[in-house]
């Protein structure tokens, strides 16, 4: 059984329906971009999933969307305030704003900022914004609580929402950021969204998308710049704010099924009620990472990408000597196995079977090995004893499974 990391399919109602659109796009005489169908998208997708918010705009990228935040917010030139565990995008798009950015260690319940560690930093001087990153679609516990400290030191928040679509515990940020790249959980192939009850941010943003103009088309608004949708992506969008919560419904039953499969002496799966899982994303307690990644391969698995490897502050343009302990650990001890709608419950089955046997014998001989090393550190000797036992027993019982392994690595 081969199985890719991301398929995306499209059924023919739904190709027949964009081909009509399509057409209609292209002999209207309309704009091609930032006109009927980019409004009607944005304020489609408010009523869908932001019904509390007032203002939608439809942009280029995810990027697009957080650089018109952070301008919006007015945190031009100063700091704003970041997970160390994050795309990219995002120290990007602070150093295309002129400011600067500084790191915060993440809570390993739900891969977002340390409210604690936060609480310290936000008192540093000049900070323009703090961004809150929903990793894999997972929100923080702290919500709530790190936006009532962003009020008490009057600091716009920023909610990262680029893999959190559809959950229902987002949306307690000034503005929200959206992407809809094609893994995303639903796509316009590229695009972005920029959500905010802010009417001042909102009509920044308005201009700055469109080069800083007002209604004479004069630049009157300093970091303009072309950050538009076109229509065809927006006409896309609407085709799939039609199916996407049956999308995120099928998801969630992928994650189920990990959750209730993988083993649960060796694997984590992270779980959060409402989440809408553009990631699964499983903790292991081993760094022989790449030996579970190379068996699965061998099997016809593809793991999808890391959220994130390496984390921002050791990306080479940004390389940092402080140390994220949290971050770094995660870093190192997670995979993410596919998870996107077309997949059937008997490859998400086979999936986890593979993993499940890629641990067997070498892995759990080196997990119980490494635990007796260090309890024997600790001269907790019946502790080490008793796991050398087990390791001693999972190489005895999985001989012929570690050499089937191995013919297998051999042959890559």
């Amino acid at each position: 059984m081969i199985i890719p990391k991301f398929k995306l399919r499209f059924d023919r109602r739904f190709v027949k329906k964009m081909q009509k659109g399509v057409k209609e796009i292209l002999t209207s005489g309309r704009p091609l971009s930032n006109s009927k169908y980019c409004i009607e998208f944005a304020y489609n997708f408010l009523y869908t999933f932001m019904d509390k918010y007032q203002f939608a705009l439809a942009v280029g990228s995810g990027t697009d969307a957080l650089e018109l935040a952070l301008r919006g917010c007015n945190a031009e030139g100063k700091t704003v305030i970041i997970s160390d565990n994050t795309m990219v995008a995002q120290p990007l798009a602070i150093e295309k704003i002129g400011g600067k950015f500084q790191l915060v260690d993440i809570d390993l319940t739900t891969l977002s900022m340390d409210y604690y560690e936060l609480r310290k930093k936000i008192r540093g001087k000049n900070i323009g914004a703090v961004i809150l990153t929903h990793i894999g679609g997972l929100v923080s516990k702290d919500i709530q609580a790190i936006a009532e400290l962003c009020k008490i030191y009057d600091i716009p928040l920023i909610e990262d929402c680029c893999h959190a679509l559809g959950s229902p515990n987002i949306g307690y940020g000034d503005i929200l950021c959206f992407s809809f790249f094609s893994t995303k959980v639903m796509t316009t192939c590229e695009g972005g969204l920029v959500v905010t009850r802010n009417t001042e941010y909102h009509n920044k943003m308005l201009q700055l998308r469109q080069f800083g103009w007002d209604s004479t088309n004069t630049s009157v608004i300093p970091g303009g710049g072309n950050m538009k949708m076109t229509e065809i992506q927006a006409y896309m969008g609407l085709l799939e704010l039609k199916r996407v919560k049956q999308r995120i419904k099928r998801r969630r039953e992928i994650n189920e099924i990990y959750f209730n499969n993988l083993s649960p002496a060796f694997y984590t799966v992270y779980k959060q009620e409402g989440c809408p899982y553009y990631k699964t994303i499983v903790l292991i307690p081993t760094l022989e990472r790449d030996k579970i990644i190379k068996y699965c391969n061998t099997c016809g698995v593809t793991m999808t990408g890391f959220v994130y490897d390496p984390p921002v502050h050791k990306q080479p343009i940004y390389k940092k000597k402080q140390k994220y302990f949290n971050s770094d650990f995660f870093s190192k001890h997670h995979l993410c196995p596919p998870n996107y709608p077309e997949l059937t419950d008997e490859e998400v089955e086979y999936i986890c079977k593979v993993m499940n046997e890629a641990i067997k014998g070498g892995s759990w001989a080196c997990f119980y090995a490494k635990w007796a090393a260090k309890y024997m550190q600790d001269e907790l000797y019946s502790s080490a004893t008793e796991d050398l036992g087990k390791a001693s027993d999972y190489l005895t019982q999985s001989t012929a499974h570690l050499n089937t392994v191995s013919a297998l690595m051999k042959g890559q």
